[in-house]
């Protein structure tokens, strides 16, 4: 592939959509965080999503709003501030782990081993950085794997970390499940009462329909204008549109990916056109569990595609 289309691919890795869902999750993380600075205390959010429903772009557009680490210049002398601290939390976190994660990000790379002293040093540094919100990505990481004292020992120090140390917004970005252990803990929910939820399109209402035919006009404009394609297909023609459902369930990365991998084939062959047959092979080189029929969508009729999707 070409350096100008390499170029080209990584911009429509990066292209987001903004959906209704999608919107009223920025939005709603946006008012905890107005409320956390009006209250001078914690009023925090949570995201709550299956995999591939866009929880993580949804950080990256809040990081991208409220603005990257910057150096600026105040009475005081000039300082470094860190808006956002984002953390993806690793499958075999404990809090200690975390903390020690945090920590990296935010510069430090020497570590204490007694926990009270790490959590002192990390607040200490967002209060000097003046960070705003705390991002924990796939927060149920922390959870899923131990039993229930574990789960409420996990909730005990989101509490006194929001609360006591940090006093900024703390997102919770995890899984549908993750909302219950918070909601069964006897002083967190009330700290949790802004929630986004993100979920698959489906096409079972017009509401749903309005919004998935959005989403693929949406990449298909994208491809258009800046793929550099003479000869680009339509994702909204109707038979296109029922097998990217079908391909996909309806999950965004899913369907992402999949147009990912028919840009490659189509940017590689080099001869300005994507086609059909560039989705058709590329569902057949992908594998998601996410897809409703083991037929490859794209090799059948609009009318089977209704069968499959409406039956």
């Amino acid at each position: 592939m070409t350096p100008e289309n390499e170029i080209r691919m990584r911009a429509f890795n990066a292209f987001t959509v903004i959906h209704p869902e999608f919107q009223l999750a920025i939005d709603t993380i946006n008012k905890s965080l107005d409320m956390t600075r009006i209250c001078g205390e914690s009023v925090s959010p949570m995201l709550l999503g299956k995999s591939g429903t866009g929880k993580t772009r949804v950080c990256q557009t809040i990081i991208d709003q409220m603005g990257r680490p910057k150096i600026i210049r105040e009475n005081s002398g000039i300082i470094k501030t860190v808006p956002v601290l984002y953390c993806k939390v690793p499958e075999d976190a404990t809090i200690k782990k975390l903390t020690c994660a945090m920590l990296r990000k935010l510069g430090e790379d020497r570590f204490e081993k007694n926990q009270d002293v790490l959590e002192h040093r990390l607040c200490a540094l967002l209060r000097i950085l003046k960070t705003e919100i705390v991002i924990l990505d796939e927060w149920q990481h922390l959870i899923e794997r131990g039993a229930e004292r574990t789960r409420q020992s996990v909730c005990d120090w989101v509490k006194v970390f929001s609360e006591d140390h940090f006093h900024g917004a703390v997102l919770l970005s995890g899984i549908p499940n993750s909302e219950l252990v918070v909601d069964q803990h006897d002083q967190l929910p009330r700290r949790y009462p802004y929630r986004a939820y993100l979920s698959d399109f489906s096409l079972h209402s017009q509401s749903g329909l309005d919004d998935f035919v959005h989403l693929a006009g949406a990449f298909s404009s994208e491809i258009e204008d800046n793929m550099g394609f003479t000869s680009p297909i339509s994702l909204t023609d109707e038979n296109i549109l029922l097998a990217l459902f079908s391909y996909s369930g309806g999950n965004i990365d899913a369907l992402h990916t999949l147009l990912k991998e028919a840009l490659r084939l189509a940017l590689e062959r080099d001869d300005k056109s994507l086609s059909k047959d560039d989705l058709l092979l590329a569902a057949g080189s992908l594998i998601t569990r996410l897809r409703l029929t083991k037929k490859n969508p794209f090799s059948m009729t609009p009318s089977q595609l209704r069968h499959l999707i409406y039956r």
